[in-house]
């Protein structure tokens, strides 16, 4: 599911991937916060995942959808009153489960990254500014990506792909070079089986930490983001700290595969670079 304001009023609305029925349902936001339903648009063989952005050029949101059966990501235009195009394909990776929006080339058009569950790679499609896109890039990841996030998690200004991978325990961190073109993946450990990623400033430090879903653990592991060197590079995620995580005054032992801090010290570690 995804929300954005898609009717061109200042409501939020709803987009909701529908796997067994191969469409998208667009549900238009009343100001009461209740939901009318608009109507049902198909987008594919098993849309597992849905995003919203401006991928045509004009100033009407439209939807990226990630098709795990077809194995291709369908872009459907709005025409600004809630309604949508029929799809546009796009070939991807074995078994697309996550498809998320962001500029990855430095240019102003919108690029699409997603996360391929059965082939164990990434595809990044660039952008062409009129709803098309360049043929995807594969990137190895990790071993059963479920999902991907983007974000500037350097502060280099340049979007970076975080993807969580459920047969390997961990999130893959793919650094952006500048064009669209991504290094490759460095490995956070997290909790048993991760199923999504997201990133925000959780500690106000300016800088982006990540937070994964675990399903086999049960659990939610937040991976606050060390300070880059200089130069780009990354403290080794498996270095293990002590710190104030929890800012009470007192020190505890951090477990690097649950919870990465900068609070407090750790010993000269090594360095992850692109």
């Amino acid at each position: 599911m995804a929300i954005g304001k898609l009717d061109g009023d200042e409501l939020f609305d709803l987009a909701v991937a529908n796997y067994n029925s191969g469409d998208v349902t667009i549900l238009l936001g009343v100001e009461d916060g209740t939901f009318v339903l608009k109507d049902h648009y198909y987008a594919g063989d098993g849309p597992n995942s849905i995003a919203i952005g401006y991928l045509d050029g004009d100033d009407v949101l439209d939807l990226a959808v990630a098709n795990r059966v077809s194995n291709k990501v369908a872009v459907l235009l709005g025409d600004g009153t809630g309604a949508f195009a029929r799809p546009l394909e796009f070939d991807v990776g074995n078994g697309p489960f996550s498809v998320a929006i962001g500029k990855l080339d430095g240019d102003d058009v919108l690029d699409l990254a997603v996360a391929n569950g059965y082939s164990d790679s990434g595809s990044v499609l660039l952008g062409r500014g009129d709803g098309t896109f360049d043929e995807g890039v594969p990137y190895d990841v990790g071993d059963e990506p479920l999902s991907v996030a983007i974000g500037d998690l350097n502060g280099d200004d340049d979007l970076d792909l975080a993807v969580a991978n459920n047969h390997h325990d961990n999130v893959a961190l793919l650094l952006n070079l500048g064009d669209g073109r991504f290094s490759r993946a460095v490995f956070f450990s997290t909790d048993s089986h991760p199923y999504f990623v997201a990133m925000g400033d959780l500690n106000l430090d300016d800088a982006l930490d990540l937070v994964v879903a675990n399903y086999g653990g049960h659990t939610v592991s937040v991976l606050l983001n060390e300070i880059p060197t200089p130069d780009g590079c990354l403290r080794d995620p498996e270095w293990q700290c002590d710190g104030d995580v929890d800012s009470d005054g007192q020190i505890n032992p951090v477990d690097s595969g649950i919870v990465q801090s900068l609070f407090g010290t750790c010993e000269a570690p090594r360095e992850v670079c692109p």
